[in-house]
């Protein structure tokens, strides 16, 4: 087993992964998000001083496969190193056939008064450029419609604060196809938390036509009309 710890200070949760079996260890890992990750020993644990096997905060998807795959390499788990290793291949082959799309333009409503908008530095957007999408920043919502709109799966009702601020948006190509998708919370707010996760699901929105594996019907979002485009 080895010890790994979520949040910090007095909020701290301290858990335990297997490490003799790889795909335990992955999914614990995946599901777990922890930031830091100990060896057992016989020191105290946690540790009073600093020396965590691994600092457990990736910045996206390929750095989350990094820390997996060094957990691999560390234990000497040829079978977690083999499974980041086809996970990373599979995520850049898809990376690589949404290249090939048309961008959809996206807005993302979070919590808040007033209402707020996701910014295009946070990294839930990088990810839905990622996946295909592209953000509609905020200064320019009252001019451009977005094609799908993303909210957190606990609030819908922000869809109607949404349209109380923008009445142009009930002309948007999100509501005539009926393209909001409620998300959970976690991966709008902390999205690099579980990268590969949040990467996904938004594939599966945004493109399901090129998604491993998609509860939609695997049909691209429809090009848009002469008209639709002009909006």
């Amino acid at each position: 087993m080895i010890a790994a710890c979520q949040g910090a200070g007095e909020a701290a949760r301290l858990f335990f992964l297997p490490c003799d079996d790889s795909l335990a260890l992955a999914e614990a890992l995946y599901k777990s998000h922890p930031a830091w990750v100990w060896v057992a020993s016989t020191a105290a644990i946690p540790p009073t001083t600093a020396f965590p096997l691994y600092v457990f905060r990736p910045k996206g998807p390929v750095d989350w496969l990094r820390h997996l795959r060094t957990l691999g390499q560390v234990y000497d788990e040829p079978l977690l190193t083999h499974l980041a290793d086809s996970l990373e291949r599979d995520y850049r082959q898809t990376l690589q056939k949404v290249q090939a799309l048309r961008r959809l333009r996206v807005v993302v409503l979070l919590p808040g008064e007033p209402l707020r908008f996701l910014s295009p530095t946070d990294p839930l957007s990088t990810l839905i450029e990622e996946a295909g999408g592209q953000l509609i920043p905020a200064e320019s919502l009252a001019t451009t419609l977005p094609e799908v709109v993303l909210l957190p799966a606990d609030q819908p009702e922000l869809v109607n604060d949404w349209l109380r601020l923008y009445p142009d948006a009930y002309n948007s190509p999100a509501l005539r196809y009926k393209r909001l998708f409620s998300v959970e919370r976690a991966v709008l707010e902390r999205p690099l938390t579980q990268p590969i996760r949040a990467f996904y699901t938004l594939l599966r929105i945004l493109h399901p036509e090129v998604s491993p594996s998609s509860p939609q019907p695997a049909e691209p979002i429809e090009q848009p009309t002469q008209d639709q485009a002009e909006q």
